[in-house]
């Protein structure tokens, strides 16, 4: 699913609208400009952006079921002996795989957004701690 042009223009949206999302983190009250430092701009994605990745999750999720109905073969796919269980750890790993690519592309994006605000002091552990949650 991810060698998928459409999930390539999915990808560079995701870029796109969390690099849009850093100018959310430079606007305080009073109209104050403030530099978009990383820990700003990773509140702002790890809040506004979930958002977008839990339906997108949702969407993929569903045509990770649909996807051996899609080319015919969901016959052939339960006849064989396979546990059930392996082929839902399979699903479920690549959904986790296509959330890991959503949030590598909200930390592309973050990234981009500090570099094109002229500021250079980004924090990639910082990135990895917030957004992946380690």
């Amino acid at each position: 699913m991810a060698a998928n042009r459409w999930f390539a223009g999915v990808w560079i949206a995701c870029v796109i609208w969390s690099g849009t999302l850093v100018e959310k983190s430079t606007q305080r009250p009073f109209d104050m400009t403030t530099w978009p430092a990383t820990m700003l701009v990773t509140a702002v994605l790890s809040r506004d952006f979930l958002v977008g990745i839990l339906i997108l999750a949702g969407l993929y999720a569903g045509e990770l079921l649909w996807k051996d109905r899609d080319v015919g073969a969901n016959e052939i796919a339960h006849a064989m002996p396979v546990a059930e269980g392996a082929a839902f750890t399979g699903r479920y790993l690549a959904l986790l795989v296509l959330c890991a690519l959503l949030l590598g592309a909200s930390l592309a994006g973050g990234i981009l957004g500090q570099v094109s605000h002229e500021y250079f002091d980004v924090e990639p552990a910082l990135y990895a701690r917030v957004l992946f949650g380690m």
